[in-house]
């Protein structure tokens, strides 16, 4: 097995809190895949058993999920206000894109507005002075407001930095 193609299929699928289900399916496969046994609990961990049970207690623990963003409202405009999810900070991810895991899983951009602009009390020219905050970051899709809806976009859907930017 490849451990850096490895490293790219596991980072590669998405894996907000509360979400951590396909990654588990992966981690499971590749388990399974080795000849080891493999269980999960309610909070859906996966165990795996290596050696027996005679030999030193060593517990290794790695996290499923990733740091993320959750949709906090949804403007007329179809603008969507996100939050972090875990110690996020917008400005390490950068304008680009996303997605948005609702029902039916959408790409938008992660945006601060334009940049284009001297007004003082635009993001970018804020951002002259101090570090950009969350209540300055929206998700643009190009989507109405109903459409959003209808895909099953709400306050609490997962965003996730898109599979393009995680390779």
């Amino acid at each position: 097995m490849d451990p850096l193609a490895l490293l790219q299929e596991l980072v590669s699928i998405p894996g907000p809190p509360g979400q951590e289900g396909p990654v588990a399916d992966a981690v499971e496969r590749h388990v399974r895949a080795l000849g080891l046994e493999c269980s999960r609990d309610t909070k859906g961990s996966v165990y795996v058993r290596l050696g027996s049970s005679d030999r030193p207690k060593i517990v290794v623990t790695a996290h499923l999920d990733e740091i993320a963003m959750v949709v906090r409202r949804i403007g007329d405009d179809g603008r969507i206000a996100v939050g972090p999810l875990g110690g996020l900070l917008p400005w390490k991810l950068g304008e680009g894109p996303v997605q948005i895991l609702a029902r039916e899983t959408l790409s938008g951009v992660l945006s601060f507005g334009s940049i284009h602009t001297d007004d003082p009390a635009s993001t970018v020219r804020k951002a002259d002075k101090e570090a950009i905050k969350w209540e300055s970051v929206t998700v643009f899709t190009g989507l109405p407001l109903a459409q959003l809806k209808a895909a099953g976009v709400r306050p609490g859907t997962r965003v996730v930095v898109h599979p393009d930017r995680r390779a």
